[in-house]
């Protein structure tokens, strides 16, 4: 049958069955100014509830302290009812629901009647029980004052003697804002009143059971998801139910711990119901969210502390007037949340329709068990069963959205079946073809490598190739310009010299560029002085700046940036690209200014801003997007008219982004143009003193022992005369065996090997020497092998030392005082 067919009918009779949970097989006393008759009731077949109008005796112990009846008046009150609203003659007989007194009780009982035992719902307050004068149980203490009159939440079953008249509940309140007896009273014959007793805390049990197996299910769910909020609020729900099955109705929990004091039991079933009724709305509104507002989450929150923080922080006789006002608010947000249900379902929600249900229970049994509270309707309170009934329906829907997912994951897994073959079809055409990519890939990855292979040996034989000339060029240039020349001789001298080391600078800038780009590219990181380095790359390009009478000055900020770790030497061979091309652009009487300036900072870095700035000749906006692009000028005549490869801005900018920074470029055409670089820097700030580098004394360089060893006749004189020049005792030859054969004949300190000899490698021979000698000279690899990474081979290889060839007099003379000052001290000396 469908769904749809069954739904209503099962809500009628789930909303009738309700209602009629709290009736049961129970007759009610006729009791008229405090006299119960009941000579026709049948004992062994009801339980009578002794609800009617009893006597009242205000401020009067009876039972404990006996008082001859005639002079006393009684007071009739209808039971079950506080005792606050009582009064004679126009006075209220117990103000605020505080004071004692003795409720009493005629019985006319069928003759020859059963043993006949009595229960007593929780009052709420202290009272003791007397028949015909007999103390039969106390709960808590009574007294007549706040001080000897101690509460106690407990639910008691007494056994009348036979034969009773007279029934006397001593009762005392001074905490609570009600008093007197709440709930009525039951007599029945101990089989029925136990039963119904035990059944009605099997229920407890069994309802709490159920809910607490729920709610650690929900709060396993939630934890292992941590997505789905309504799984916590029906673990919150439902844990608040079970805490409140307990503290309410039998008082379960006060008969297992009898010492928790009367205030703290309070609370707690105060609290208790008000996380119930929070959570229950927050767990409707979270299982539907499309169909409730999307704050009532948030209200549902607000509306438990509301309520919740007076509980915690006040006494009952505050916080328990506030039970009127939450179950108004309960029947507000009991028929919002019956509204949100019924939009559900009609949107067709998945679930909605057993929740319905299950709610239906809920919001009946909370209706009633509020009329009840407030004496509108004489039922018991039905709120467990209704829980019960919610789980049953709660655990229906699941059963059926599990049959469901069931069968939709059953005809998934038909679909994924053919699936899987049309993906086996599809992975075998793609493996295929994966295959036939894979063998295109690798050649063209194997092209790739080889012309890359190509790019780098062509790149190797050509600085090798160059290097080797430019060497006896700007050597013979070196001894040339400290002859005796006529004028026009040096300039012609000056000229060789300019064009060797533009020549050299393309070079050495190629090799940069090549370093960079196979990320051979190391960075030194030491503490350094923005300041100085602005002033050591001012002094560099100085002469050339004052050939063209251009002023380069620097720029000051008002304060230092203070000291930074980096790699000076790469920044400053920025900034003398910058400062090079900066002059180079420049007219004659123009100007050239650099500067740095402390640019910001974060949590990590300092950031500091470099710039150089002209007045020459400017460059266009759409020239100057591909000005950092190799071999690009800002047009053709620029090569013509100022030379240049169009190396320099590319390697700086590829330098500035290996240092983590930035370049960019402002300019004008004919009013000059500004580079500005920004350079993060670690943020701890080095010592000072860690730069401070005490003036060294000018080296005197001795005369050293040097063999010098190169093949290339040319190389080997310039080198021989420069050498001499500088004063040292140089023996040159030109094969590797010759070199070996020397030493074994005379001792020398240095020995300057060539890489490529004629006979044997210079590496062979740097490796026999020390093989043979056990002190050998300090060797040197003397080549025109330049590539990134050579030094660091050599090195490796056994050499010493590493010189790349075009050496020019001052590679020289830094060399010389290089070894000067690391080589060992004779002994003895100072």
């Amino acid at each position: 049958m469908h769904l749809r067919s069954v739904f209503f009918p099962i809500l009628i009779f789930s909303l009738l069955f309700s209602w009629n949970c709290g009736r049961s097989d129970y007759e009610f006393g006729k009791i008229r100014n405090g006299k119960l008759e009941a000579k026709d009731w049948n004992p062994e077949k009801s339980i009578i509830t002794l609800s009617g109008n009893w006597e009242v005796y205000p401020e009067k112990f009876l039972a404990s302290e006996p008082i001859p009846e005639k002079i006393l008046e009684p007071v009739y009150s209808s039971i079950p009812q506080v005792w606050n609203e009582i009064s004679k003659d126009g006075k209220l007989l117990f103000p605020n629901g505080k004071g004692y007194g003795t409720y009493s009780l005629h019985l006319e009982l069928p003759e020859n009647s059963p043993e006949l035992m009595l229960k007593i719902p929780d009052q709420g307050t202290s009272y003791s029980i007397y028949a015909d004068g007999k103390l039969l149980d106390t709960v808590g203490k009574v007294g007549k004052s706040p001080e000897t009159s101690v509460p106690f939440l407990n639910t008691s079953v007494v056994v009348l003697p036979i034969g009773v008249k007279r029934l006397d509940f001593e009762i005392s309140n001074f905490e609570h804002i009600y008093g007197g007896l709440w709930f009525t009273p039951e007599i029945g014959t101990p089989s029925l009143i136990l039963r119904k007793l035990h059944y009605s805390q099997a229920l407890d049990i069994a309802t709490s059971a159920a809910v607490l197996v729920l709610a650690i299910y929900q709060i396993m769910a939630f934890i292992r998801t941590r997505e789905e909020k309504s799984q916590m609020y029906f673990a919150l729900f439902s844990l608040a139910s079970v805490f409140r099955f307990f503290l309410t109705g039998n008082r379960l929990f006060n008969s297992v711990f009898p010492e928790v004091p009367w205030e703290i039991s309070y609370r707690l079933e105060y609290l208790s119901t008000y996380i119930l009724c929070s959570g229950f709305m927050a767990y409707s509104a979270t299982s539907f969210k499309q169909d409730f507002h999307p704050k009532t989450e948030k209200i549902s929150i607000l509306v438990l502390l509301i309520y919740s923080i007076p509980t915690l922080l006040f006494p009952a006789e505050f916080y328990a007037r506030l039970l009127f006002p939450f179950q108004f608010t309960i029947i507000i947000g009991g028929a919002y949340i019956l509204l949100g249900c019924v939009r559900a379902v009609f949107n067709s929600r998945p679930g909605s329709r057993f929740f319905l249900i299950g709610i239906s229970f809920i919001l009946v049994a909370g209706a009633n068990d509020v009329l009840s509270s407030n004496y509108i309707l004489n039922t018991h309170y039905i709120l467990a069963p209704a829980i019960f009934l919610f789980i049953f329906f709660h655990s229906l829907g699941f059963s059926f959205s599990f049959s469901r997912v069931l069968r939709t994951s059953m005809e998934a897994e038909k679909g994924l079946q053919i699936a899987n073959q049309n993906l086996n079809e599809l992975k075998t055409e793609l493996e295929n073809k994966v295959e036939s990519r894979t063998v295109q890939l690798t050649a063209a990855k194997e092209k790739a490598e080889s012309e890359a292979k190509y790019r780098y040996d062509f790149l190797a034989i050509m600085s090798h190739e160059i290097r080797t000339p430019l060497n006896g060029l700007l050597g013979t240039s070196n001894l040339l310009s400290e002859t005796s020349l006529t004028q026009e001789q040096k300039e012609y001298a000056e000229i060789i010299q300019a064009s060797g080391e533009n020549l050299l600078h393309l070079v050495n800038q190629l090799l940069d560029l090549s370093k960079i780009e196979n990320h051979r590219f190391v960075l030194e990181i030491l503490p350094f002085d923005p300041f100085a380095v602005l002033q050591r790359a001012a002094r560099v390009v100085k002469a050339r700046a004052e050939e063209k009478r251009i002023l380069v000055d620097i720029s000051y900020p008002e304060h230092h940036p203070g000291i930074f770790l980096g790699d000076e030497g790469r920044i400053q061979q920025v900034l003398l690209n910058l400062l090079s091309n900066a002059i180079k652009f420049t007219g004659s009487g123009g100007k050239v200014s650099l500067g740095v300036r402390f640019y910001g900072e974060d949590l990590f870095s300092r950031i500091l801003e470099f710039w150089v700035e002209d007045d020459g000749v400017g460059i266009a906006e759409d020239q100057a997007a591909t000005l950092f692009e190799p071999f690009v000028q800002a047009d053709s005549s620029v090569a013509r008219k100022f030379g240049g490869s169009g190396l320099g801005l590319t390697i700086s900018k590829k330098l500035v982004e290996l240092m983590g920074g930035s370049i960019r470029i402002l300019s004008t055409p004919e009013k000059g143009s500004k580079f500005s670089f920004l350079l993060p820097f670690p943020q701890e700030e080095p010592e000072k003193q860690e730069l401070e580098e005490e003036a060294a004394p000018p080296i005197v360089l001795p005369p050293l022992k040097i063999l010098l060893v190169e093949d290339q006749e040319f190389s080997r004189r310039v080198a021989f005369d420069l050498l001499t020049k500088l004063g040292m005792k140089v023996h040159s030859l030109g094969f590797g065996k010759d070199a070996l054969n020397q030493l074994d004949r005379e001792t020398y300190e240095i020995v300057l090997l060539d890489i490529d000899l004629p006979d044997i490698s210079g590496l062979e021979v740097s490796k026999k020497i020390k093989e043979t000698f056990a002190h050998p000279p300090h060797l040197v690899a003397w080549t025109a092998h330049a590539l990134p990474g050579s030094e660091e081979f050599f090195e490796n290889s056994g050499f010493d030392s590493y010189l790349k060839k075009p050496s020019l007099k001052r590679d020289w003379i830094l060399f010389l005082e290089r070894y000067v000052q690391s080589r060992p001290k004779p002994a003895g000396g100072a």
